[in-house]
């Protein structure tokens, strides 16, 4: 019984602050996510490494990685006017 409360009680509160970070999140600014690929010379030249710097700059988020076909792949996330900087 007792566990079981405790459970109970974590759910709660688990998504009354999940439900508070959407809000929060749906008032704030408007979030764009982009996925990307891009290709030619990629490969070798630090094209992931000045990409995440630029990143890191602008105050957006994201991912990048080199695929098998020698290109690069990713998704950046941030405001519309930051991804266009991008």
């Amino acid at each position: 019984m007792f566990r079981s409360a405790i459970v109970y009680l974590f759910l709660v509160l688990l998504f009354s602050s999940f439900s508070w970070l959407i809000y929060e999140n749906m008032s704030s600014e408007k979030l764009l996510s982009v996925d990307f690929e891009v290709f030619g010379k990629v490969q070798g030249v630090f094209f992931r490494k000045n990409t995440e710097k630029e990143a890191n700059n602008l105050g957006v988020r994201g991912w990048c990685m080199n695929t098998q076909k020698n290109t690069v792949k990713g998704v950046i996330q941030g405001s519309p006017e930051k991804i266009n900087e991008m």
